[in-house]
């Protein structure tokens, strides 16, 4: 028999299975580090989506309303409130006192739960807006200019 027809031996085999290792595992490094990069931006994705969402339902709130104002000095039932010729309207409350200032708000936000809630005044239902809205600040700049600031996720 020739020699060449006998196969690899087992010397040759541990080598083979030893470079094969080596290569699977740098490969499963990178697939590891991969995910995790992925997830990453997945989680960032998430919280930029929030923020969005939010900070849209508070502009769509102003937009919607009139001689829209900001009130507050840092304490409860801040907010935006609406202080048109129909009367006073509480259109985001970024920290409702009680259970009756969140039911008379159109949106209120609760920072001891991150979470923006919307009132639906036709049905009188409550649906959540957005969660894990770790900060929503409102500052009044002039009487009809506010910066208003929204975090989501952990900062």
């Amino acid at each position: 028999m020739n020699k060449k027809e006998q196969g690899f031996t087992i010397l040759e085999l541990m080598i083979a299975i030893g470079i094969f290792s080596i290569l699977m595992f740098t490969i499963a490094q990178m697939l590891r580090a991969e995910i995790g990069f992925f997830q990453a931006e997945n989680l960032q994705n998430q919280n930029e989506q929030r923020a969005r969402t939010a900070i849209n339902h508070v502009l769509d709130q102003v937009r919607l309303y009139g001689y829209v104002t900001y009130v507050g000095d840092g304490g409860y039932d801040d907010g935006l409130y609406s202080e048109d010729p129909a009367g006073t309207k509480c259109l985001v409350n970024l920290n409702p006192s009680s259970q009756d200032k969140q039911d008379e708000a159109e949106m209120f936000y609760l920072p001891e739960k991150d979470e923006l809630w919307y009132n639906e005044a036709t049905s009188g239902k409550t649906y959540l807006i957005a969660d894990q809205i770790t900060a929503l600040e409102i500052e009044g700049v002039t009487s009809h200019l506010a910066r208003i600031r929204v975090v989501a996720g952990d900062p």
